[in-house]
């Protein structure tokens, strides 16, 4: 027999409320997606040895949820969830990682920490702040903005 069992959610508690937040904000202009590995989110433009480190540095990575248009499904955000253990000095070297992927990759990323309660309004304020700067980046030949 397989040493497997079935994880009873693929989400924890606080990504779940976030989740349900986020489903709210985005009003059903976007599908969500959750836990999305980044190597699914790019074309890597390297070859033989190249490829295969790039590879490497985002095979095993995920993000926790990513906005894609409802009918092409082309990823337009990606949105990390972070709490405490952000600030751990690996998991902030993951993080600044994931940071320059996104922006090499034209993908906008929107941080949110960790709250008891998150706004809706305020949330969907942000969602589409963030998918402004894919709407600029597509008007000027896809140089996107930073925070």
């Amino acid at each position: 027999s397989l040493p497997f069992r079935r994880v009873d959610s693929l989400l924890t508690p606080a990504e779940r409320q976030f989740f349900e937040v986020l489903q709210q904000a985005v009003a059903g202009r976007h599908l969500i997606l959750a836990k999305v590995r980044l190597a699914d989110l790019f074309h890597i433009e390297a070859q033989g040895k190249d490829w295969w480190r790039a590879f490497g540095r985002v095979s095993n990575k995920h993000v926790d949820f990513v906005l894609v248009d409802r009918f092409t499904w082309a990823p337009e955000l990606v949105i990390e969830l972070d709490d405490s253990s952000h600030r751990r000095p690996r998991r902030r070297q993951r993080d600044a990682l994931v940071n320059r992927i996104c922006e090499a990759g034209g993908l906008p990323l929107l941080r949110v920490s960790v709250r008891r309660r998150w706004n809706a309004r305020e949330l969907a304020e942000e969602v589409e702040s963030r998918l402004g700067v894919l709407e600029a980046a597509s008007a000027t030949g896809g140089d996107m903005a930073t925070d």
